[in-house]
């Protein structure tokens, strides 16, 4: 389980060597944690450090069920030059709470060559 806060995190990083050109379409999932009502957690697929509030994937917490989890799940495709290749889950909170937790968190990739 990850704990998250208000400032960005890298929870999950996923690498791969691009064989040639093309494109590399990632996947996430991650599970936040039920607690407290308004608890708002976000996540993004990036190849940086820092989330992309274009690609957010965002969810609040009713406090109905303390402990349940929540699920956030998302695709982001890349295009890639032969190489190396890093995507990122970057996780934060967001709101007035101050800590909130993520997990199972999980990233994959699919490589498709150009052309």
């Amino acid at each position: 389980m990850e704990t998250v806060t208000s400032t960005e995190a890298v929870v999950r990083s996923l690498a791969l060597t691009a064989p040639s050109s093309g494109v590399v379409v990632v996947n996430s999932t991650a599970n936040p944690v039920e607690d407290t009502a308004g608890d708002l957690e976000g996540c993004s697929i990036t190849t940086g450090t820092t989330m992309d509030i274009d690609f957010l994937q965002f969810w609040e917490s009713a406090g109905e069920n303390e402990g349940a989890f929540a699920q956030l799940a998302g695709t982001r495709g890349f295009d890639v030059a032969a190489g190396p290749f890093t995507a990122n889950l970057g996780c934060k909170q967001f709101g007035s709470i101050g800590i909130s937790q993520i997990t199972d968190s999980a990233l994959t990739a699919t490589f498709i060559p150009s052309g």
